[in-house]
Formats: C-alpha cells, structure tokens, sequence
C-alpha cells in the first residue's frame, strides 16, 4: 500500500500542496493533461525552482490567460514595495476608487504573481470596488498600495458555486478516486463557507476557490494522488499561524473563519513566523483526505517532495515536504483485497433517562455536524432500566467534535471511544436516462467488478415529486433507474459518472 505523509511544519496551502508532489515526481504535463478533461478554460501551468532558507523546492503557478479570474491561493511575502508585472484586461466597464495599501504580513495575499501592474483602457468606465477574499497561505495583509486609473474594465468579484463546480468534476471522466476526493474537499469547503455565511452548500458562492486557480488546485491534488498511486494520505499537526488576514469581510484574525471550521477536530500546534499559514483550501485537502494527523507513520520512504510558495519566510522556510512510500506492516494487513479500507471512530452513550425528543435531536444534530452514521440500539442497564446505546461513527479527526455533541445534547455522564477498521465497496456513480429523466445511479465496486447498484434516493424523490402523472411513487422512480441501468443502456452509461 502506497502511502504520503505531508509535513506541513511551514503551513497548508493548494499550490504547495501540488508543488510538493509535483517535485517528488509527478510530471507536470501529465497532470496538465489530466486536469484537461474539466474543460476549464483560461490558464497555463508552470514549475520553477526557487530557494527557501538555503533549500531547493518546486513552486507550482498557474497562470491566468487575459479575461478570465485572478488569481487566488498562493503564499506572499511579509510587507515589501514591488512591481506589479503582469496586465489585468477587463470585459466590462467600472471605475477603480479603490486604493491598495500593503500592511502587516499577518493578513491575505490576493495574487499568484503577486505584483502587477494594472493598464487600464481609456475606453471603459467602470466602477471597481475589487474585492479580495483570502486564500493565500502565509500571507500578508494588503490594502494594495497602488491606484488605479480610470477606464479598465475588470472586476475581480467572479465567483462560483458549489452548485456549478460539481457538475464540472462529474462530466469531466476524472478517475472515480480523484473525482471522489475532488468532490469531497469541494463538499467539506463548502459546507465551511456556508457556516460561515449563513447560507447552505449548494447556494454557498466561492470567492478566490471559485476561481480557476482554485479549482486547479484542489482537482489538481486529486489527480496528483492518483496518478503517483497513493491509497492513503497522512499528515503533521498543522499550524494555522497567527496575526490577522485583511479579506473581504473585513481585517480578521488568524486563522480565518472557514480555516478555523475547516481545522475543527484537527491538530494544530503554535509557529514561530506570523501571518496566516494555512488557507482554506490547504487545509480542506488535508482535513478531508488525512486519514491521520501527528508523527509520520510507519513507512517506508521512496520519494519525498519539497513544495513552496512566494514567500520565503522570516524564522522558518516556507516549503511543505511529501514523504511517498510504500506503508509498514500494520497498514500493509488490510490486502490488495479490491475493497477501500479506512479507520473510523465509534463514540458510544448508554441513555437510560433521556426522551425520545432529546435522543432523535441528538441525532440531527450529529448528522448536521458530519457524523459518517448515528444510529440507536435497545439495551438493559441496571435496576432493569430499558434504555438506548445511541452510537456515532465517524472520521478520527472528528471524535472531539462529537463527543462535545453528545455531552451538549444528551444526558449522559460518559462515553466511550474507540478506533475500528472499516472495509468499504469503492463506490462510483452514473447517470441513465429515464421517462423521469435523467437519475444518478449509486454502484458498489470490488476491484472491476460491480456487486452493488443502487439509485440516489433523493434524485428519485425529486422526479416523483416533479412527475406529471399523478400518485408517481419514489419506489417506481427507483425502479426505473434500476430498470435503465440492467438494460439496453446500461453499455452506453458505462463511462458515465
């Protein structure tokens, strides 16, 4: 088993997360040719070689073509006066109030080539408020000293939604890993950003993640997993930084409200160099990929990579290492068995004097907070006390989370935890077309074989719902899918996912 072991001593971010891989072999035109399948316009991708402290690493840039998003996640410097050399040409007509200023190298970075000259064309009037969110790893905080004349049209407010981002990924026939770990990192972001926003998942629209960088990125590191085979990801604690980071919410501390959500659960540890160290999007990779945090595991190294970003660092370099290798003994037991395999956490609380209303609250609730599963058991206690074990599964990282849960929302005294072992169908989805219209179709995979098919519940619940005739049934809409995929279909929708 083929496992990587990010140390993020340094901090978390995209870019340095694909830096690293990318130096410890991947080559960079076959992941540009993979990412080539989101048919996702506007960029190139490049490496250089730079030195940190004394040490080589890879930097990893994507560089934005004219018209399309700036760029968003990448380390900058501590205040320093610099050129801007790159050209922002805009589409549409606005004026430019706004005035940047560089301040303390504790706040966000806006940028990849972080430095730029902006020329502005007489022709367009427009009015700029250039709003810059944050996702910029040891960043620093930048009002962005430099004025804009008038006449360019631009504006640096293009964002995306969940909601438009995840259909990209299905349609792009990413290996089904990479577009489940692409999806995942993309869910476990969003569902951060809504908390924060006060809004859901779906309707949650990205600032800089929704630009193509953004996207590069997160994609990007699943892809790169992929195609140097790695089957488990590991990780240091990660250090959030300190200081404050100037977004588009105002001058906040460090970390940042979505990292802070993200790093729920996650062990974190203090650093020396200030500013904001992980970004949003580092740590929703290693957050939701991570199956542990902490020393590196029992390994054997074969290769280890060296990633940077812009920023060289005060007290420390600024580069995250990827040791890739082949897993020791305990983690080589679960075989080549064509199952995934996993470790999950189990918090367990007997209730004996807890309602009804108090156990299914507590539930919700669970669920709500990312619990893999809640579910009840009828148990006997002493003094013949009928009472519920009420039981939660879920990710190692999250066991404080819930515990804290469980000891909020019910009446229990204690609990117990404990780790499992857990082996799983590899699961892939695909669309068939149906008199209901098009549904997902869920399938449980050993190896290459498929030995479970299932459709997506809540797509045949809105197609009956939406069904013109009436008393349409979620069970008929079910059997339709089932019907679509066993039939004639079933070949064409093979490739789909």
């Amino acid at each position: 088993m083929k496992i990587a072991y990010f140390d993020a001593f340094s901090g978390a971010s995209g870019d340095m997360i694909l830096a690293a891989l990318l130096d410890a072999g991947l080559p960079l035109e076959q992941l540009d040719k993979a990412l080539a399948n989101l048919n996702l316009p506007g960029y190139s991708l490049s490496t250089s070689r730079e030195i940190r402290h004394g040490i080589t690493a890879t930097r990893f840039v994507v560089h934005l073509d004219h018209n399309h998003e700036p760029a968003a996640e990448e380390p900058q410097a501590a205040p320093h006066d610099h050129q801007h050399p790159h050209k922002h040409e805009h589409p549409h007509g606005h004026e430019h109030p706004h005035k940047h200023d560089h301040a303390d190298d504790a706040a966000h970075g806006h940028s990849r080539d972080h430095g730029h000259n902006h020329e502005h064309h007489k022709h367009h009037d427009h009015d700029h408020k250039h709003k810059h969110d944050h996702d910029q790893s040891q960043g620093h905080s930048h009002d962005h000293g430099h004025s804009h004349e008038a006449g360019h049209g631009h504006s640096h407010e293009h964002q995306r939604s969940w909601a438009e981002i995840r259909p990209m990924i299905e349609a792009a026939n990413l290996p089904p890993r990479a577009a489940r770990r692409a999806t995942d990192i993309f869910q476990k972001l969003a569902e951060a950003e809504a908390a924060v926003h006060g809004s859901t998942p779906e309707e949650v629209h990205f600032h800089e993640v929704g630009a193509v960088d953004s996207i590069v990125d997160i994609v990007g590191a699943a892809l790169a997993l992929e195609l140097l085979g790695i089957d488990k990801v590991y990780a240091s604690a990660i250090p959030p930084g300190s200081g404050t980071v100037r977004c588009a919410h105002g001058l906040l501390p460090v970390p940042a409200p979505a990292t802070a959500l993200l790093l729920r659960g996650v062990p974190t540890r203090p650093s020396t160099e200030p500013g904001e160290l992980t970004t949003p999007t580092g740590a929703a990779i290693l957050a939701t990929l991570a199956e542990g945090f902490g020393p590196m595991p029992a390994m054997t190294p074969q290769a280890i990579g060296v990633g940077t970003g812009t920023r060289p660092g005060k007290t420390i370099p600024n580069i995250m290492r990827v040791f890739i290798g082949q897993a020791g003994p305990a983690e080589e037991a679960a075989t080549d068995d064509g199952l995934e395999h996993d470790r999950v956490c189990i918090i367990e609380a007997n209730l004996d004097d807890a309602t009804a209303e108090v156990i299914a609250d507590a539930a919700t609730r669970l669920l709500a907070a990312g619990a893999l599963d809640v579910y009840t058991t009828p148990i006997m206690m002493k003094k013949g006390r009928s009472a519920v074990m009420l039981s939660c599964l879920a990710r190692p990282d999250q066991r404080q989370q819930m515990q804290q849960l469980l000891f909020d929302h019910t009446t229990t005294f204690g609990l117990r935890h404990y780790t499992a072992e857990r082996s799983m169908l590899r699961r892939q989805h695909q669309t068939v077309e149906t008199a209901f219209g098009p549904l997902r179709i869920k399938l449980g995979l050993r190896g290459q074989e498929t030995v479970r098919v299932a459709p997506e519940y809540e797509d045949c619940r809105r197609a009956a719902e939406a069904a013109e005739a009436a008393g349409t049934s979620v069970q008929q809409v079910m059997q339709a899918a089932l019907l679509a995929w066993h039939g004639g279909d079933k070949a064409a929708n093979s490739g789909r996912k």
